[in-house]
């Protein structure tokens, strides 16, 4: 009897749940709403019920919701964009030295625990170690062979990872898992050499819980970038100090980089823009702001840290969260179209 008094209880708070929700979206609501002037308390009401209907569990366990079938042009372009920046790291670390100072030079590298077997390639071979990973990052954007080259890839770039940690880097670990979500994505099923080789896999759809899972992995990697940050030395803008510190030959802006106002500036943007980024490009209203605010940040992180591929990775997630149908619109208008069968 407690247990079934229980499920009524609960039952009866979704259903309440869905008055409401059902209410807010009703056409009559919405009519209502138009008719209102645009005051703040209206902009806070609709923030609210925005944070409800994103952060309500039964959204994203919906099995109809996550397998309904959505245009696949966010994950056929983020695939090109993934595998030319994979390419240009593995290239970019030979040509900028990075492949010398990190395998070549040391007499000795530091692994991580329990990969001590991992050592680099004697004499020039981790060049062609790095010169192979582009290569294979060269047919991930092609769509050639995906699933194989994207998994070769993911392997190597894992070696490379685990055999030192003295260069260690956040934005690596987070491309490893990338590269790992990667291998089981259905990106190769439209515009690549695999399509041309078998054109029975060509597919102008896949599962909307494929851009649900992204969005979710994103959010989560920036919001630990927040929480991160939230230490006393940051509070106090020391480490922006000290980066800034050996950048002040920079033209241009050197001098600015050194004022103590824009190290506060940088300290205090970076934990708010980490924490509400997601959010802000969510919500329609705000979308573009956000999308403006990103390539403001991330396009200043690379000129000034010079960080590699993350910044341009960062802002190419941004591809998950428009419409799928937008995204097409815009970078492949000539494109067929998919249409949604009529159930």
């Amino acid at each position: 009897m407690r247990h079934l008094a229980k499920k009524l209880a609960i039952g009866s708070l979704f259903r309440a749940s869905d008055k409401v929700g059902g209410y807010l979206s009703s056409p009559s609501r919405k009519k209502t709403l138009a008719l209102k002037p645009k005051t703040s308390s209206n902009y806070i009401f609709s923030t609210f019920y925005f944070i409800r209907r994103i952060m309500n569990p039964r959204l994203f366990l919906n099995r109809q919701y996550l397998f309904e079938p959505v245009d696949n042009s966010p994950l056929v372009l983020f695939r090109m964009i993934f595998g030319f920046l994979i390419m240009a790291e593995a290239w970019g670390a030979i040509f900028t030295g990075w492949v010398h100072e990190t395998f070549i030079l040391p007499d000795f590298t530091f692994n991580f625990i329990g990969f001590e077997f991992l050592q680099p390639l004697p004499g020039a071979g981790m060049y062609y170690y790095f010169g192979l990973m582009g290569l294979f990052g060269l047919l991930v954007m092609l769509g050639g062979y995906y699933r194989l080259t994207v998994s070769i890839y993911f392997l190597m770039w894992s070696g490379v990872y685990l055999m030192q940690k003295s260069h260690y880097n956040n934005h690596y670990y987070l491309l490893m898992l990338l590269l790992g979500i990667m291998i089981f994505l259905p990106a190769h099923r439209y515009a690549s050499l695999d399509v041309w080789r078998q054109p029975a896999r060509k597919s102008l759809s896949c599962a909307r819980g494929i851009y649900v899972f992204l969005v979710v992995h994103i959010w989560i990697v920036y919001t630990y970038a927040a929480t991160s940050k939230i230490y006393l030395d940051w509070l106090l803008a020391k480490p922006i100090k000290i980066w800034f510190g050996a950048k002040q030959n920079y033209w241009l802006i050197g001098e600015v980089l050194q004022q103590e106002w824009v190290h506060y500036l940088v300290a205090y943007t970076g934990i708010f823009y980490d924490l509400l980024v997601i959010p802000a490009l969510l919500w329609r209203k705000t979308r573009l702001l956000a999308l403006l605010l990103s390539l403001v940040f991330h396009l200043s992180n690379s000129v000034i840290f010079q960080i590699g591929i993350f910044p341009y990775l960062a802002l190419s997630f941004a591809l998950f969260i428009f419409p799928p149908d937008d995204v097409r619109r815009v970078f492949s208008s000539t494109n067929p179209r998919w249409k949604k069968p009529k159930p």
